[in-house]
């Protein structure tokens, strides 16, 4: 029998959050060859510590990328240095590289990697608006898990009683508790991503952080009316400054490495 080619696979550790779907992946991933690289790619310090764990039970080495420069997502550049450095690699003569990110900046190295004759498969969120990563990609694989899953469909459940206010639909009921707990995991990963060295960022940036990181998340399905009124719902997570929505910034109140 023909020698199934080799695979490397890259995790944008920072972009991704799909902990429960990895071990499958690995499992389809397996079928189009041999896995000879694991790396997942992200600031282990701050932004991403709480899924240290279950990365390592799966066998994959850690590459720490601090975020030197505030609001910066250096994991990106570093997943492509990365693979380019394994291209040149003669010891593990990777022929398939496996990219688990929805982030559409990674599209020219896919264009690259194919134009020099490798294969590329890229594992996304199947519930993104990123449909061109299966057209830059020779397989796309989309993947969930039973968190994200558990999320969207407690989103979708909720069927709150509506009323005008300003001319807004404003849904009254509010979160229950399971669904109150993983945004407020959600909102202490985007702020470890996003806050400066003062600890602060603006409104409208973690607003974006978060839509990145859970594409289903949505204020008024979850019962309020405006961004900074959920926000307050976390007193004891993040504090609201400034009164003027453009010049509204955010203060992360936990440490960052309990993030």
């Amino acid at each position: 029998m023909p020698q199934k080619p080799n695979i490397a696979v890259l995790i944008d550790a920072e972009n991704i959050n799909h902990i429960e779907s990895i071990q499958s992946l690995i499992d389809d991933l397996q079928e189009f060859g041999q896995i000879v690289v694991k790396r997942a790619i992200g600031d282990w310090d701050r932004t991403i510590g709480v899924v240290r764990d279950p990365f390592v039970d799966l066998g994959f080495e850690l590459v720490h990328q601090p975020n030197l420069a505030p609001g910066s997502n250096l994991a990106d550049v570093r997943l492509v240095i990365e693979a380019i450095e394994l291209l040149h690699n003669r010891n593990f003569d990777v022929e398939t590289y496996a990219v688990v990110s929805s982030d559409q900046d990674f599209l020219p190295l896919y264009d690259r990697l194919r134009e020099l004759g490798k294969t590329v498969i890229v594992a996304g969120d199947a519930h993104s608006n990123f449909t061109r990563l299966d057209e830059h990609a020779d397989v796309f694989i989309p993947i969930d898990n039973a968190v994200h899953k558990d999320i969207r469909h407690k989103f979708n459940q909720l069927t709150p009683r509506r009323t005008k206010r300003g001319g807004v639909k404003v849904a009254r009921r509010r979160m229950d508790k399971n669904v109150r707990g993983e945004i407020r995991k959600l909102l202490i990963r985007s702020m470890s991503a996003s806050i400066d060295e003062h600890g602060v960022v603006p409104a409208d940036k973690l607003y974006q952080t978060m839509r990145k990181l859970e594409p289903g998340f949505s204020v008024k399905r979850l019962g309020y009316a405006k961004f900074d009124r959920l926000l307050g719902s976390y007193r004891d997570v993040v504090r609201v400054r400034g009164r003027r929505r453009a010049a509204k910034t955010i203060k992360l109140l936990l440490p960052t490495a309990g993030a």
